[in-house]
């Protein structure tokens, strides 16, 4: 089945969920509704014509207006792509997890709530998994403020760079 087809697939069978898509180029598209998240994750691993059955990655992007997820996905049976996104507000940033659909979402899930502050509805397992327990904030969030000292332990960054600067 060719990308375009998967695309139109999903975009006949979640009209209401889905917000725009992209089917050229290298990396094809659905962004979804953040309440369609598990019906259209359902459909792309039991639907016989895709069998998206690897998650090939998770990952959480801030765009400075909103949040993204990024499920890329793999039919190891078809050998096609897709990535499934959803867009979330920047404050109380909730999903269901995908954990029971893919065992590995789990460390993915818990990189991007973490890194991020985005909630997995449903994680088996919520704990940190890269910072202390008793870290303040979510370092890849555009908003972030890196702490200047860490139990007494003084951080001092370099001055970003002009071109790099936050507005």
């Amino acid at each position: 089945m060719e990308t375009r087809e998967l695309v139109h697939r999903i975009e006949q069978t979640f009209k209401d969920g889905v917000i725009s898509a992209a089917d050229e180029g290298l990396f094809p598209y659905v962004l979804i509704q953040a309440d369609a998240l598990k019906a259209v994750i359902s459909f792309c691993v039991h639907d016989s014509m895709m069998r998206f059955d690897f998650l090939e990655c998770l990952s959480g992007v801030d765009t400075g207006e909103e949040m993204l997820v990024v499920y890329q996905l793999f039919s190891t049976a078809f050998s096609h792509r897709l990535n499934v996104k959803v867009s979330i507000g920047r404050h109380g940033s909730k999903l269901s997890s995908v954990t029971g659909f893919w065992r590995a979402a789990a460390a993915y899930e818990l990189e991007a709530a973490e890194m991020l502050g985005i909630t997995f509805e449903g994680h088996p397992a919520p704990r940190h998994l890269l910072l202390p327990e008793d870290w303040q904030g979510h370092p890849l969030r555009k908003d972030y403020v890196f702490p200047e000292e860490y139990h007494d332990v003084e951080h001092r960054r370099p001055p970003l760079r002009k071109e790099h600067a936050r507005p």
